[in-house]
């Protein structure tokens, strides 16, 4: 009975081949486990392609990066597509998740070692710790009228500062963004009474906020900048009146405003200091430059005239030998000139140059009275003389008789503009029949020379396959644009590219047609791409076309 109850309370015993059987089947069951776990990984690493989704390359520059993004975040922002909001929010979404992170030295390179899990904290360890990941970019960035209001994440994510991601001009930056992230943003009752009301709304001062920092990143406008730190500068305050000065002066000319970067941070320079800092943006034309003020001395005349000097124009400073050239040159164009002391062109006429960028040309004659002054009336410094697009005499203009200011300059200008259009149009349709263009065949230096050796000659050679009426009624519109100026056009005919020994051959045998200005007294030539006749002839009526020689026999 003894035997029996201690065989019944022993544990059986499992034959040695049974064993390796059984330590072999954990062991695969092991293996295949760990396989799971690397391919998760490995998977997780992967994720999405913020490179691709931004349309750069992964040795991209954060130039680049910060363009793409800007680009790309305006064109598919929910409010700009009415009609397709909800791909345009996915698209925006992930737009602005791919650049949370490209936009960002630490995350990127996170990125490109573990992938997306990596810069969401799972598995790796990331930043922001097991709940750093991505958060709805609407989250932190709010639709209200149109207009964008950036929120903040406050749960540890790895990401702060709205979706500019410290703004596409490299303002912000990490540490900004985490102890913004730390702060939080505070209700809106305490968040009205944190933002210094220094400014108030009859200021020529543009307070930046979430909606009007979007309009300074959409717009082609001047912007002159203060970027000040709240807690950083208290004497800031000191400089609000000469800064209120400085936005009565250029009101009109340039967008002055304000940034605090103690309430919006991801607006700001990284190096913010305990001094405002001033830089004006669009001064080049390209949005994502800007020219910083670098004296300490913030007195508001010496720093309205260094923006005055950052002002783009299109303005043509003119000896007085160069006036007769430059009021003759650019046909069909009105030309206004403006006889000043100032040796550099004012704000106003700066401003005024870019807004009639296309259609007039303006120019300063500078200095004290001189012959040039007596020859054309001027009496009194300053004064502004227009001289219309059809004159075809250097003294056929219209003086300015009202005030020096933009809005009435801008209309006196604008009407002739108008009423040069107006002649133009006019003229065409009253001659559209009566002009004639000589057809000069594939010969056509020779011809150009038997018609009329002394002329200067603009022969269009037009593109194969092109209707002969279209053809002859362009080369008709350029004679009577630049008939006055001396130039007569004729319509060539293509000849033998090959072999080429025409001296424009390289230039006429590309498949675009050509235009080519001749003067056959002098054997010179220039020639342009059929597109490009009326910037030859431009340049052959104001006197700064290449010539080069080519012989008689051609």
């Amino acid at each position: 009975a003894e035997k029996n109850t201690l065989r019944q309370n022993q544990t059986p015993r499992v034959p040695r081949c049974c064993v390796s059987e059984m330590r072999k089947a954990v062991l695969a069951a092991a293996v295949l486990c760990l396989a799971c776990i690397v391919v998760d990984v490995a998977a997780a690493a992967a994720g999405r392609d913020y490179y691709k989704i931004l349309g750069v390359s992964r040795d991209a520059s954060e130039d680049e990066i910060k363009s793409a993004f800007r680009k790309l975040s305006l064109r598919w922002h929910p409010d700009k597509n009415p009609d397709n909001k909800e791909e345009a929010h996915e698209k925006f979404v992930e737009i602005s998740n791919a650049y949370q992170v490209l936009g960002d030295s630490k995350q990127r390179q996170m990125y490109d070692t573990y992938g997306e899990q990596g810069v969401n904290g799972q598995n790796f360890g990331g930043p922001g710790g097991p709940g750093g990941r991505f958060q709805d970019p609407f989250n932190f960035f709010h639709m209200f009228n149109g207009g964008m209001q950036f929120e903040f994440s406050t749960d540890g994510g790895p990401f702060g500062g709205g979706p500019f991601g410290g703004g596409p001009f490299g303002r912000g930056d990490a540490r900004q963004q985490q102890n913004f992230r730390q702060q939080s943003r505070p209700p809106p009752h305490q968040q009205q009474q944190q933002q210094p009301d220094w400014y108030g709304k009859s200021s020529k001062v543009t307070v930046l906020d979430d909606q009007t920092y979007h309009e300074f990143l959409e717009s082609s406008d001047v912007w002159l900048i203060q970027f000040f730190h709240q807690a950083k500068c208290p004497s800031c305050k000191d400089f609000v009146h000469a800064y209120e000065k400085i936005g009565e002066n250029l009101a009109g000319y340039v967008r002055v405003a304000v940034a605090n970067c103690a309430q919006h941070p991801s607006f700001c320079p990284k190096d913010i200091g305990n001094h405002p800092m001033l830089r004006m943006y669009n001064t080049t034309g390209k949005p994502d430059t800007f020219v910083q003020y670098e004296t300490s001395q913030l007195a508001a005349k010496a720093i309205v005239d260094w923006a005055v000097e950052h002002i783009p124009h299109t303005v043509t400073v003119l000896t007085a030998d160069a006036l007769d050239s430059f009021v003759m040159g650019s046909y069909g164009h009105v030309k206004v000139v403006l006889f000043t002391e100032r040796a550099s062109p004012s704000a106003m006429y700066r401003t005024l140059s870019r807004r009639f960028t296309a259609r007039v040309r303006f120019a300063v004659v500078p200095g004290p009275f001189s012959a040039v002054h007596e020859r054309f009336g001027v009496k009194t410094l300053p004064t502004l003389l227009a001289f219309k697009g059809l004159a075809t005499s250097p003294h056929q203009f219209e003086p300015y008789h009202g005030a020096l200011n933009l809005r009435d300059l801008n209309t006196f200008i604008a009407e002739l503009d108008q009423d040069q259009l107006h002649l133009l149009r006019d003229k065409a349709q009253v001659q559209s029949q009566s002009a004639e263009i000589p057809a000069l065949g594939e010969h056509f230096a020779s011809a150009a020379r038997a018609l009329d050796p002394s002329a200067t000659w603009l022969v269009l050679v037009p593109p194969p396959n092109t209707d002969a009426a279209t053809a002859a009624a362009t080369a008709r519109l350029l004679g009577q644009r630049y008939g006055r100026s001396g130039v007569r056009v004729g319509l060539g005919s293509g000849f033998a590219c090959e072999p080429k020994t025409a001296p424009w051959a390289a230039c006429c045998c590309g498949g675009e047609g050509c235009a080519v200005a001749l003067r056959p007294a002098r054997g010179r030539f220039a020639c342009v791409a059929a597109a490009s006749a009326e910037v030859l002839l431009d340049r052959v009526a104001g006197g700064d076309a290449r010539w080069a020689p080519y012989s008689d026999d051609v």
